[in-house]
């Protein structure tokens, strides 16, 4: 039997959701480190390629299952008749719970640091880097303001979370995920003007060399496409039996 479940209202809710799931570390921070370790245009080629034969397809099938169960991971594989779909789901969820860990501190320094440089760039005179220096942010010293800004991540996560998915995640998504298409492009600007910045966009795109195709290179894309696109037995499955059963699992 199928539970019943909250719904999004729109496509346009759903859509942002999905990218403010998905746009996270792994695009943001993981992606140009693992293109620049991969051999630049080779990665990206091999990444488009996985994603569209391999992570688009895994997507779907990923909100299929939430949908088709009505269930979180926990619960979707189980009713889907997995064999040890519980035990299956335990362990996805364990293994994002741990994520959840790193996660939180990492957006936690960015929350702080956006803080910080706003403020010193109004003239306030406070220096960023003097209380959370990049090359310390793992002593003592640090530990109660890193604990701090931990803490009002989670905090805030849990009060979007309490007022459900119309109310709390997709009405946060639709304000959220804009903005920070907008910082992106900001930022992109801002790159492309810096010394070298024309040179590395070269690099990113047309360096590719038939010797930078090998089998390291293919896992390695293969591992970004699963963090690009939060695949994973979780994020998808639970998102995915929030939508309704007319709604198109196309883009």
């Amino acid at each position: 039997m199928r539970m019943a479940r909250e719904t999004f209202t729109s496509r346009l809710g759903f859509i942002a959701t999905m990218i403010g799931v998905a746009v996270g570390l792994g695009n943001v921070w993981r992606f140009p480190y693992m293109v620049g370790r991969f051999g630049g245009a080779a990665f990206v080629l091999v990444y488009l390629l996985l994603a569209l034969v391999i992570g688009v397809p895994a997507l779907m099938a990923e909100w299929s299952l939430g949908r088709h169960t009505r269930r979180g991971s926990v619960g979707a594989f189980e009713a889907a008749g997995f064999p040890g779909g519980r035990k299956l789901g335990w362990l996805f969820f364990l293994a994002v719970t741990a994520a959840t860990g790193y996660y939180s501190t990492a957006i936690g320094w960015v929350v702080y640091h956006a803080l910080a440089q706003s403020a010193a760039l109004l003239g306030s005179g406070f220096d960023p880097s003097a209380i959370l220096p990049p090359e310390e942010g793992f002593s003592s010293s640090a530990l109660a303001l890193q604990l701090t800004f931990t803490s009002l991540v989670i905090l805030g996560c849990l009060v979007v979370l309490l007022r459900g998915l119309r109310s709390g995640i997709e009405r946060v998504s639709t304000v959220i995920t804009p903005l920070l298409f907008l910082i992106l492009v900001v930022l992109v600007v801002r790159g492309l003007t810096l010394p070298g910045g024309a040179e590395g966009v070269s690099w990113f795109l047309l360096k590719f060399e038939p010797g930078d195709l090998n089998a390291a290179v293919v896992m390695a894309a293969l591992g970004q496409v699963v963090f690009s696109l939060a695949l994973g037995g979780t994020f998808m499955v639970v998102y995915g039996s929030y939508l309704e059963d007319g709604e198109s699992l196309r883009a």
